[in-house]
């Protein structure tokens, strides 16, 4: 019984976390990367104490679509390569940041019908949707 009062802690603490970052207004490449670690890390603690995950994997998977775009254009912005193919990024560039946009609507509404709860029982511990 000492060993899932410590993980409800930790779950309680991980939860705590998300919500602090779901309270944030803007979404930019540090706040995805932090939302998916956020969320990774809750899963875990919730997969041990036997909750439902599956809504977390719902918003890690949403942020994921916008971290592989993050990290797609920053490589594309950094690489050293010949004048025109640098044009040829960069046009490739504002595309992935209009699409960035699209997935960053998605994530909102995503992050809106989700229902973050930390209960007193291991059962009752998790991200539920909100009914709609």
């Amino acid at each position: 019984m000492q060993i899932e009062r410590l993980l409800l802690k930790v779950a309680k603490e991980r939860h705590g976390a998300l919500l602090k970052l779901l309270n944030q207004s803007k979404i930019n490449v540090e706040f995805v990367h932090d939302l998916r670690v956020a969320t990774r890390r809750l899963s875990e603690v919730v997969a041990v104490l036997g909750g439902d995950k599956r809504a977390l994997k719902k918003l890690r998977k949403a942020a994921g679509e916008l971290r592989d775009l993050d990290v797609i254009c920053e490589h594309l912005q950094k690489w050293a390569m010949p004048r025109a193919l640098k044009t040829v990024a960069k046009k490739l560039v504002d595309d992935l940041q209009e699409r960035r946009s699209k997935l960053e609507k998605k994530l909102q509404t995503v992050m809106r019908t989700m229902e973050i709860g930390c209960h007193g029982s291991a059962r009752e511990g998790g991200v539920r949707p909100v009914p709609g």
